[in-house]
């Protein structure tokens, strides 16, 4: 669950003397001050998209001061790709039992990577993002490659290539069938949540419908025995 962040209208001062919980910024060790600097850094961005989001802002909506900024993220670029990585796409550990099917094995990861993708949160800054993208080539050129990286944080292409190599599962490419796998189970309702263009399923209706394209691409993958 991501940290509360300070709003726009949220007094702040330098982190020499602001406090948290009841404590100075400067006693709080350093992975909590990178952890404050994303969350203030995806709230810039959703609020005044890339190009407008300043290290002013995010120094005001973390309390902490540009130096600190600075001292962790040497530039803004190098603060947007972490938000990218590390909040957009943050990793996904899933451990698989080996007493369930693998129906259920792969259910447990797609519902996972659904509830880490669309959460209100990450869809605002996804919104964002895209947006972002389309005004600029240079930033779109990035985000490309951004988000080819962070294919690594999910590990649905993983455990299919997995499966594999132990023969349970015959699949000639496997990059194409994470990519299908992920388009027919979680792509629909993602862009429902991005464009409102319908209401997205969630809940019950969400599981069933993932269990339902996991049964398909199971069945028509499985190794004949």
């Amino acid at each position: 669950m991501s940290r509360p962040v300070p709003t726009p209208s949220e007094p702040t001062s330098p982190d020499s003397t602001q406090h948290c919980c009841g404590r100075r910024y400067d006693s709080m060790d350093e992975t909590t001050r990178r952890n404050r600097i994303l969350d203030a850094a995806c709230t810039a961005i959703c609020q005044h998209g890339y190009h407008a989001a300043s290290m002013d802002n995010v120094a005001t909506y973390s309390g902490m001061s540009k130096k600190t900024l600075y001292h962790f993220y040497p530039s803004k670029r190098t603060l947007f790709e972490a938000v990218i990585l590390e909040r957009l796409f943050s990793r996904i550990v899933f451990m698989p039992d080996p007493k369930d099917t693998l129906e259920e094995q792969l259910l447990k990861l797609t519902l996972q990577s659904a509830e880490a993708l669309l959460n209100p949160e990450k869809i605002n800054l996804l919104r964002s993002v895209i947006a972002e993208s389309g005004r600029n080539p240079e930033i779109t050129e990035r985000i490309t490659q951004l988000f080819e990286v962070s294919k690594a944080n999910f590990p649905i292409q993983d455990w299919i290539e997995t499966q594999v190599k132990q023969g349970t599962l015959k699949i000639p490419n496997v990059h194409d069938a994470a990519d299908q796998l992920f388009g027919s189970a979680i792509g629909g309702t993602l862009l429902a949540h991005l464009c409102t263009c319908k209401r997205p399923r969630t809940g019950k209706d969400l599981e069933d419908f993932i269990r339902s394209s996991i049964k398909v691409f199971i069945t028509a993958h499985i190794s004949p025995p």
